[in-house]
């Protein structure tokens, strides 16, 4: 059997998309089968000729996070422009119509008491394992602001976080504390080269970067930009890793508790046997106190509707 060629068309200039009998569809007794398929007597073959015009499909257009600062000292929640809705060609991606789905939103800062955990400078193989199970234990998400080096050399820790639905984030691949002080090329490569290893490790690009040791410049900021990354500070330094005693860094956190703080604790660098001593009565306290636990907020994605929908 020869069947005819079937052709597509574009959806707004019918233009010739492809004429190629390998899209044909072909099924024997309702089962799919092709041209070479063998055939018995009495067998029923039908084929589908894909000609016409391609399906429409609907696509989200917007860009995000109008009106958030240069760097986030508390937590923000993430504005976007109007919402557009775009029926496009399936294959040839032309528009067919434009409609404006949603209205503009404003960022802001965070003015609910909520309050974010931060762990810096790991995956430590000691420290970091014993974090996440608190948080497990307690059903608190955490941010960990990853070292590229020791991601390297732990990525099954970065996966561990990831399985746990933990936000991660870039910082740096080496934690150098002087970037103000070097070229703009070394720092976008500690920057790039912090959040590809996160990639390397766990598939997934990070959305916030941590300058090490607080240090930022104009130029620090244009390469986290640069890179789509936000740059997430903090409200509270708890100072963990001088190694208080646990009541000190416990009273020390709490003092400065308020509605959308950020709270820099550690989770590598060193002895932080004294930040998972008091992890699980700060969780306590602040719940007591009314406070309930999230993380910076990523962008928010839009569902698209099935196709046809």
């Amino acid at each position: 059997m020869s069947p005819p060629v079937g052709s597509l068309y574009s959806v707004v200039t019918h233009r010739l998309l492809s004429a190629n009998r390998s899209e044909l569809r072909v099924q024997v007794d309702g089962r799919p089968a092709t041209l070479a398929s063998a055939l018995r007597s009495g067998d029923h073959v039908q084929v589908d000729e894909p000609s016409g015009v391609e399906p429409v499909v609907p696509r989200y257009l917007f860009s995000t996070s109008p009106g958030l600062p240069d760097v986030e000292r508390t937590l923000w929640r993430p504005g976007r422009s109007a919402l557009e809705l775009d029926m496009v060609g399936s294959v040839s991606g032309e528009v067919r119509s434009r409609s404006i789905a949603g209205p503009p939103v404003t960022g802001q800062p965070e003015g609910t008491k909520v309050v974010s955990l931060t762990f810096d400078d790991g995956p430590d193989p000691l420290w970091t394992p014993a974090v996440l199970s608190i948080l497990a234990d307690e059903h608190v998400p955490g941010t960990f602001c990853l070292v590229g080096i020791h991601v390297q050399a732990h990525p099954d820790l970065v996966r561990s976080e990831l399985a746990q639905h933990e936000t991660l984030c870039d910082h740096t691949l080496d934690h150098d504390e002087h970037l103000d002080r070097a070229s703009p090329g070394r720092i976008a490569r500690e920057i790039d080269a912090g959040a590809d290893a996160i990639v390397g490790a766990a598939g997934v690009q990070t959305s916030f970067y941590r300058p090490p040791g607080g240090t930022l410049s104009p130029a620090i900021i244009e390469a986290a930009h640069q890179r789509g990354l936000r740059v997430l500070f903090w409200t509270i330094d708890s100072e963990d890793y001088l190694r208080p005693a646990p009541g000190v860094l416990l009273q020390r956190i709490l003092a400065g508790v308020r509605p959308g703080a950020i709270i820099l604790l550690h989770d590598g660098g060193g002895d932080r046997s004294h930040t998972v001593a008091i992890l699980r009565p700060l969780i306590d306290t602040l719940r007591a106190q009314g406070y309930g636990f999230t993380t910076p907020a990523a962008e928010q994605p839009v569902a698209t509707p099935q196709q046809g929908a």
